[in-house]
């Protein structure tokens, strides 16, 4: 069980009621990792409105963001997301078990296409050893065709899974799918 109180979507008002039901609108009903940021109905709105901004993405595909949050999860031991995410990989993108697996050893063995699996790398750099990124790995991703928005909207990402997982971590957060 969680360590922190969760607000049940039937018990949840005022704000909270409100973010519930636009997320229960799109997903269908509101997972564990939202129920446990009803504590803080400012951190609730920031963290879905992030979800929503990152599903409509223009250039960074869900399985590519998928990727960056299970592999994130996978160095920090976040189940919650390792299990979410792969799930998402398998049932959504179409990666096969043993191609989610491989993906967790070696991140350059992903299937996604090299321009994505680029970018892929990218991120994890970002998150794992930023002070290693370097103007000629900017280039390089510009010159298959990312841009600016791009770049910092991925490694964006990956830092707001690392912050998701001590989340997660510290308050226990069980699973739910």
């Amino acid at each position: 069980m969680s360590l922190l109180k969760q607000l049940a979507r039937d018990k949840a008002t005022g704000e909270v009621a409100e973010i519930y039901g636009e997320i229960e609108t799109t997903l269908g009903h509101v997972p564990e990792a939202f129920r446990i940021l009803s504590a803080s109905p400012f951190l609730l709105r920031q963290q879905w409105d992030w979800v929503q901004y990152s599903m409509r993405h223009p250039t960074l595909s869900g399985a590519l963001l998928a990727s960056i949050r299970l592999l994130i999860s996978n160095e920090h031991h976040c189940s919650y997301c390792i299990g979410l995410n792969a799930s998402m990989l398998i049932n959504l993108y179409g990666h096969t078990a043993s191609q989610v697996e491989a993906l967790k050893r070696a991140p350059d063995t992903s299937p996604l296409p090299e321009r994505e699996k680029a970018m892929l790398l990218f991120a994890l750099q970002s998150a794992d050893h930023a002070e290693s990124i370097n103007a000629d790995d900017i280039a390089a991703l510009r010159q298959l065709g990312w841009n600016d928005r791009d770049m910092l909207d991925a490694a964006s990402h990956a830092a707001r899974a690392v912050a998701s997982d001590l989340i997660y971590n510290t308050f226990k957060l069980e699973s739910d799918f």
